[in-house]
């Protein structure tokens, strides 16, 4: 009987030993289920933010890139600014603020300047036309101009009655003969 006791305290033992080693290996089963369900967890999380990274730098590069498309629609170039007509200018010389008036001479003298021959008629008559002559005459002899603007006056009806500027510069001094006979 006490072999039979033996053998079957061994098999209850090797009965409990299985379930045990059943239990540990379901047990080991699911720790590696669930380890790998974390780790496809994880990778998922790694490739979300390597996506996200991605984005970023995706977005930071157009928005770099669309900047300097804006940049080469703006002009750099001062040729490219919007320069007064100039009856604008004109209309300047007449305004009651210096700094206005200093920029209409200045600009007036730099178109004066750099215009001859067909570009100087045509300057010559647009400013003889918008009663530019006398304008400019009052503005030399103005007591409160500043000395820029009376240069810049004897500068532009200085160029504006030579030939080389304004092939018309006849007319030019004429209506400044004019001028100054009328204002004796």
């Amino acid at each position: 009987m006490k072999t039979q006791t033996n053998s079957t305290a061994l098999l209850a033992a090797a009965a409990v030993m299985a379930d045990a080693g059943a239990s540990a290996a379901a047990s080991s089963a699911a720790e590696v289920a669930a380890l790998r369900e974390m780790l496809a967890q994880k990778e998922a999380m790694l490739e979300v933010a390597a996506l996200k990274r991605q984005l970023a730098e995706r977005e930071e590069a157009l928005a770099l890139q669309q900047q300097q498309q804006q940049q080469q629609q703006q002009p750099d170039d001062p040729e490219d600014e919007y320069v007064p007509t100039v009856p604008e200018l004109l209309e300047l010389l007449r305004s009651p603020y210096h700094e206005q008036r200093d920029e209409a001479i200045a600009l007036l003298a730099e178109l004066v300047t750099s215009a001859f021959g067909e570009d100087g008629e045509v300057l010559g008559q647009a400013i003889r036309d918008g009663g530019g002559v006398p304008q400019l005459a009052w503005l030399l002899a103005d007591p409160s101009a500043s000395v820029s603007i009376q240069q810049q006056s004897l500068l532009v009806l200085g160029n504006l009655c030579s030939n080389s500027v304004d092939p018309n510069s006849a007319l030019t001094k004429r209506m400044l003969l004019q001028v100054g006979q009328c204002c004796r």
